[in-house]
């Protein structure tokens, strides 16, 4: 096991020949990942570093036995019209960041994004440093964008090696984001944005109130992706 919190803990199964799978035993109150197993009780009480085993539509860990009853769809977000949305993205700046974001992750820009993986990847304190969750964000956006930039900062990634560079849970993270996956309050975000609903501002606010910095980076890495995809479209013929 490779993390335990109140809501949540994160089992990663161990293969010779891969990086790991990631599977996360969530609470009802916890921030749905990509890769979780959500309950309707809290999580087993569980330490870092304990063993634990995932088959056979079971997860075994912290001596209790948690077994899948149905599969859910994770969000995997589709823009409709993609310059619309960067247009609306890029009329509400993103806010100042929280005190503990490192001055490199604000710094990353647009255009460049790819060539600045390896300085951001585990840049940032916690689970999901916020240089990865920038870039998961990002991946996100172009993805449900369909922008070939998509591939490009998904292979500079992968090339980075995140597995070797940042937590496991923030690793796996971002193998999710390259193919477009996402939490909840993303996909809303970018939902809103492309149907400019008037609920935008509501649902921007529930996104910045992801983690502690956690949301804030999604939202920065949401409007460099959104970003990059409005400079190509303008720049075309």
């Amino acid at each position: 096991m490779v993390a335990a919190t109140r809501h949540a803990v994160v089992v990663a199964v161990e293969s010779a020949a891969q990086d790991p799978d990631v599977v996360c035993v969530s609470g009802p109150d916890a921030v749905r990942l990509p890769c979780a197993l959500v309950l309707t009780t809290p999580p087993p009480r569980a330490e870092v570093g304990a063993p634990a085993a995932v088959g056979r539509g079971r997860v075994r860990v912290g001596g209790e036995v948690v077994a899948v009853a149905r599969w859910w769809r994770v969000p995997r977000p589709v823009l409709t019209d993609p310059r619309a949305a960067a247009a609306r993205a890029a009329s509400r700046p993103v806010p100042a960041p929280p005190p503990d974001v490192p001055p490199d992750v604000t710094d990353a820009g647009t255009a460049d994004l790819p060539t600045r993986v390896p300085r951001l990847l585990g840049l940032g304190p916690g689970l999901t440093p916020a240089g990865d969750d920038v870039l998961a964000g990002a991946l996100v956006a172009l993805s449900a964008a369909a922008h070939p930039a998509a591939g490009r900062l998904a292979a500079a990634v992968d090339a980075a090696r995140p597995f070797a560079r940042t937590t496991t849970v923030s690793a796996a993270l971002l193998v999710h984001a390259a193919r477009g996956e996402c939490i909840p309050p993303v996909a809303a975000y970018l939902r809103a944005l492309d149907r400019g609903t008037d609920d935008l501002e509501a649902v921007r606010a529930d996104l910045l109130a992801v983690g502690h910095t956690s949301g804030w980076a999604l939202l920065l890495g949401v409007h460099y992706g959104l970003a990059a995809t409005r400079t190509d479209r303008e720049a075309s013929p």
